[in-house]
């Protein structure tokens, strides 16, 4: 006999950036089988492509931050953003997390939960 336990949580994946004084929609991504094909077409052609086309508009200085999951950094990933001409901020793969969003994102799960 195996015990299981369901929590009965559900998981719901999004997407959104933010700059100074500049945010982008909150974009839902179905989660299933998020490979680094998937995120490149939903999320770097996507939202991020707009976003980073908006605010080329005030400067050519920012770069994106994204945290070191295997689909931001898979070579498709890498070859897209660079076609599209998005600058990505290169962090070691070991260091903290830097991202100002992961505490928003933690504001909300909390809330929500």
């Amino acid at each position: 006999m195996t015990s299981t336990f369901r929590s009965g949580c559900q998981s719901l994946m999004v997407w959104a950036g933010m700059a100074y004084n500049f945010k982008t929609p909150l974009t839902r991504i179905r989660a299933e089988g998020l490979n680094a094909q998937r995120y490149t077409d939903l999320v770097i052609k996507g939202p991020l492509k707009a976003a980073w086309d908006e605010l080329m508009t005030f400067s050519d200085r920012y770069q994106v931050v994204e945290d070191n999951t295997p689909c931001h950094n898979a070579l498709v990933a890498q070859q897209v953003r660079e076609e599209v001409g998005i600058r990505r901020l290169n962090h070691p793969s070991a260091s903290p997390d830097l991202n100002p969003i992961e505490n928003v994102w933690m504001v909300l799960k909390t809330r929500i939960c």
